[in-house]
């Protein structure tokens, strides 16, 4: 799709509090990295729960937050989940759902639901691949072009989990190298890929920054993505 047909968002958060309503929620947030959304969302939720792998946990612990409100972070995996059946309001996958393997996506799904409270949301945000776009960096951490449409299949085949999918649309954040290069030292561990996905990283940029007529730190990319919004029937 022409970059020019996504809509511009400030933030991942902004996008939740403009589509759902978070006040005095219980929400989750599947794959919440280091924790800066829950933390947002504890300000007006009820309860804000954040799921991660150890590792990732361990990393949030060290960046300090707000501390607005209500929230509580575990260690787990969307498609293992230690809810109860209709006590969730809400819950988040940001960049997160295909992350999931190829064949727990769809119990993931069906946990979910099982989760939800009757007319409560699954809020899905996933990245698209786009040409000149944030895409064009992240591709050298990993090209995840075939698992990201294993996991839109899976999403628009939300029915047989008593979903549905009420609202489809496409946005993205803008994104600079220095973006990039702090995503690499947060989530990419290993050391040789990381220097190898940066130098990568910045050569392409700076040949698209020549095309521009700007630098490569001045250079503004597109970070495309998709939004599903999922409501239990």
């Amino acid at each position: 799709m022409p970059l020019d047909k996504y809509k511009k968002i400030t933030s991942d958060d902004a996008l939740v509090f403009q589509t759902v309503s978070v006040t005095q929620k219980i929400i989750v947030d599947i794959g919440c990295g280091t924790g800066d959304l829950v933390d947002t969302l504890s300000q007006d939720a009820a309860l804000a729960i954040g799921i991660d792998s150890k590792a990732m946990l361990d990393k949030a612990k060290t960046i300090e937050k707000q501390k607005h409100g209500k929230a509580k972070y575990l260690v787990g995996t969307a498609q293992c989940m230690p809810f109860a059946e209709t006590s969730v309001d809400i819950f988040l996958y940001i960049a997160s759902f295909h992350h999931i393997p190829k064949e727990d996506m769809g119990d993931a799904l069906g946990q979910a639901a099982n989760s939800l409270r009757p007319g409560g949301w699954v809020f899905i945000v996933e990245p698209v691949a786009e040409e000149k776009s944030y895409f064009e960096l992240v591709q050298y951490v990993e090209d995840e072009t075939d698992i990201q449409h294993r996991a839109y299949q899976c999403i628009k085949n939300c029915a047989p989990y008593g979903l549905i999918d009420v609202k489809e649309a496409f946005y993205y954040l803008e994104r600079t190298i220095a973006d990039f290069d702090r995503i690499l030292s947060v989530f990419v561990e290993d050391r040789d890929k990381r220097r190898q996905a940066r130098e990568k990283a910045h050569c392409r940029a700076a040949q698209l920054a020549r095309v521009c007529n700007t630098s490569t730190e001045q250079l503004i990319f597109k970070s495309t993505c998709r939004l599903n919004l999922l409501q239990k029937i």
